[in-house]
């Protein structure tokens, strides 16, 4: 999966979804129209967002989530669990690394890869926070 990311993402946040390219947010937002006999238009009137605004939602095209829109939504369909409107998707040797490292997560707390990691992106926010001070001096 790629991941769709907009020009304010940071180089950390960039490096953290390239390490699992098959991790990602599915909507369900189609598949919940469907079984509600609704069609995007309608869903439109009943949010006051805008078709295209649906449309890029519905379609992935989107890459930033808009909790207001996500509540209009959801209090349309009278959705009462997130996980109806979106999930997670990866491929199953994804999903049993994320759950062997949780595991070691809970049970020794702060792992040497979340050491590292921290460390890395540590320095990458401030090579671009630095690269941003230099750019606004000139």
């Amino acid at each position: 999966m790629t991941h769709t990311l907009n020009g304010q993402t940071n180089g950390a946040t960039r490096d953290v979804l390239q390490e699992y390219p098959d991790f990602g947010l599915e909507c369900r937002l189609a598949e919940l129209l469907e079984e509600r006999g609704l069609k995007l238009d309608e869903l439109s009137l009943l949010t006051g967002i805008r078709t295209s605004t649906l449309s890029f939602i519905m379609n992935h095209k989107k890459s930033t989530i808009n909790v207001g829109h996500i509540t209009a939504i959801a209090s349309a369909l009278k959705i009462t669990d997130i996980r109806q409107l979106y999930g997670f998707t990866m491929e199953e040797e994804t999903r049993r690394k994320f759950k062997t490292e949780r595991h070691l997560q809970e049970s020794l707390g702060m792992t040497q890869d979340m050491e590292r990691r921290m460390e890395k992106n540590k320095a990458i926010l401030e090579k671009e926070r630095e690269a941003r001070k230099t750019k606004k001096e000139q």
